[in-house]
């Protein structure tokens, strides 16, 4: 079975989802499924999706529009590897991302979820970070509290982890990723990589976070 189980949500983002699922079947490292949870699309979203001929792919469509959580649960219960790997559909992941994360996981079985930089784009043009915005690894609770510091695209988590901790707030309409992670760093320190292996799209007028 596959190491790493991709699991991307979308909802009525044909056009962006192309480019990060490119950014997915493109990796350098290849021991992946990709799980699709289409959240009842009225868009061109699944006839994209059933042009698509790699054996990795696997889509899963529900029946009616259930929210974020919901979709990135349903992944993760369909889910065959060892690690999750989340990727928002507005987001483009680079292409070494999953062997250097695989890699450290790998190097260090102790570690159950890991996180790397990013670049941010807003409206096309790049945008630099505040140092408030400062990614890190090991223990981060305390500054977690005040913003959140962890982007779902960044992370490779170990699935068994997440299972036992728990999985996404699905009563949670925004938000559901950084409640999440409070409920992880109250009792895990988390590793980083200081590399920028994730690029964030942001601006547009669908994105969550603007809620």
């Amino acid at each position: 079975m596959p190491l790493v189980s991709v699991i991307i949500p979308t909802f009525n983002r044909a056009d962006i989802l192309k480019r990060s699922l490119k950014s997915v079947l493109k990796q350098s490292f290849t021991d992946f499924e990709v799980i699709i949870i289409d959240d009842a699309s009225s868009d061109d979203t699944l006839s994209f999706l059933k042009e698509q001929s790699d054996p990795r792919l696997k889509v899963i469509s529900l029946p009616c529009n259930a929210g974020v959580s919901a979709a990135r649960n349903r992944g993760i219960l369909q889910a065959k590897g060892d690690y999750l790997a989340f990727l928002d559909s507005d987001d483009e992941w680079h292409r070494k991302k999953l062997e250097k994360q695989v890699a450290f996981l790998e190097e260090h079985p102790e570690s159950v979820i890991l996180h790397c930089n990013e670049k941010w784009v807003r409206n096309g043009e790049h945008l630099n970070q505040r140092k408030i915005h400062r990614k890190e690894g090991g223990d981060i609770f305390e500054r977690a509290l005040e913003l959140c510091l962890i982007s779902p695209s960044a992370v490779v988590i170990k699935k068994s982890f997440l299972i036992d901790i728990g999985l996404f707030r699905e009563d949670y309409l925004v938000c559901e990723d950084y409640e999440l992670w409070l409920r992880i760093t109250a009792v895990k320190e988390v590793d980083f990589l200081e590399d920028v292996l994730v690029t964030k799209y942001g601006g547009h007028e669908d994105q969550l976070s603007q809620r």
